[in-house]
């Protein structure tokens, strides 16, 4: 008989986790290998439905995990809306950067630096979700923040709409937003005199 819980813990590192029971019960154990379909990564608080199985020691865990039709319609949804949003924001700052290079005298390194960062940021994305898929070494979540903060969230912005990546685990979303706030200051600044000097003594 199928069972229904909600998700109260995930490694995404180690690919296991803890599901409790809606109705009362001990949390069961859980390993990625017990989704039958791996498109979506688990999260803390997914409602799914399983089967309890055996592991090879005769501990409890679930198998034949899905996720809750209740809950994709709604994740459905919440995506949409917000990768509309999303794409939105960096696409306007793209066209912004390019006009700002254009006619405020900002150096053309500038857009070469911006556009190559996405580029890279965006690949390093795509690696990670292959090597989530097949259980490989990912890239550390930092340096994914590194690359945002440098000037590559353009391009993590689309990674994580178009790829569906990293775009639901919300402390790395809270924090991925902090850098791109950080990063538009700094551009915003480039744009004084103040930041103009600096770059002129940059000798750009």
């Amino acid at each position: 008989m199928r069972q229904k819980g909600k998700i109260k813990a995930w490694d995404d590192n180690k690919g296991c986790g803890f599901i409790q029971p809606l109705i009362d019960g001990k949390d069961i154990f859980f390993h990625i290998s017990g989704f039958p379909s791996r498109r979506r990564r688990p999260e803390v608080g997914q409602l799914v439905t399983y089967n309890l199985g055996q592991d090879a020691r005769g501990r409890v865990r679930a198998e034949q995990i899905a996720f809750s039709a209740d809950q994709i319609r709604a994740s459905v949804q919440a995506g949409n809306k917000g990768s509309h949003f999303s794409i939105w924001i960096a696409s306007l700052f793209l066209v912004f950067m390019l006009l700002s290079v254009t006619f405020s005298h900002l150096p053309v390194e500038i857009a070469f630096l911006y556009l190559g960062l996405s580029v890279a940021t965006y690949v390093l994305y795509w690696m990670d979700k292959q090597q989530a898929k097949n259980g490989g070494r990912r890239t550390p979540e930092s340096t994914l923040h590194l690359c945002a903060l440098l000037g590559g969230w353009p391009g993590a912005v689309f990674a994580q709409q178009t790829l569906r990546h990293k775009s639901k685990k919300e402390s790395f979303r809270n924090a991925f937003w902090v850098t791109c706030i950080v990063n538009c200051a700094a551009f915003g600044w480039l744009i004084t005199e103040q930041g103009q000097q600096l770059l002129r003594l940059l000798g750009l």
